[in-house]
């Protein structure tokens, strides 16, 4: 099976949606504050426990000042609707040099994690902002990216340190 054969069979019905996350809804924090606020408060982020809100709002604002922040929704039972923010993705940029990171929130399936990855990666290799699409992994989740090639979003690039693996792809801002 060819990876565009793979990713349609993916996306067989529909895909996951990234948009840029709204922190401000007018004076007030928006619905995607709330989100992130529930997935703290569920464990999905690997920061400091015991933040209240107002200093983990000001933590997701300088976030957003650093980085562009995005967020993932796709379709999920944990959601009335079918469908919600099951992860939140942040996109470090360096030039063209793309660097993504993700949080999954803890009721993301796995069939969430896969879709929302390959999607993502998708869109940022068709993008003409991005000239080459590094992500760094350690030992555990090296095994997940290295699936990441039958579907021809990233390649694995060899080892920077002992416990880190490099993976890329790149972009169309690179042609």
């Amino acid at each position: 099976m060819s990876p565009k054969d793979r990713r349609d069979r993916l996306f067989r019905k529909n895909k996951p949606t990234f948009r840029l996350i709204e922190i401000l809804d007018g004076e007030q924090y928006g619905k995607d504050m709330g989100y992130l606020w529930a997935a703290y408060k569920a464990g999905s982020f690997k920061m400091a426990t015991g933040f209240d809100e107002a200093k983990f709002a000001a933590e997701i604002e300088r976030l957003c000042s650093e980085a562009k922040v995005w967020m993932a929704e796709d379709k999920n039972k944990s959601f009335k609707s079918g469908a919600g923010p099951v992860a939140m993705l942040v996109t470090l940029h360096n030039g063209l040099i793309v660097e993504p990171r993700a949080v999954h929130f803890k009721w993301a399936s796995n069939k969430n994690i896969v879709r929302v990855v390959v999607g993502f990666l998708n869109m940022l290799r068709y993008s003409k902002k991005t000239g080459i699409c590094m992500v760094k992994s350690n030992k555990e989740d090296s095994r997940f990216f290295q699936k990441m090639k039958g579907f021809d979003v990233l390649h694995y690039m060899g080892k920077p340190s002992e416990s880190e693996f490099l993976f890329s792809v790149r972009g169309r801002g690179s042609d």
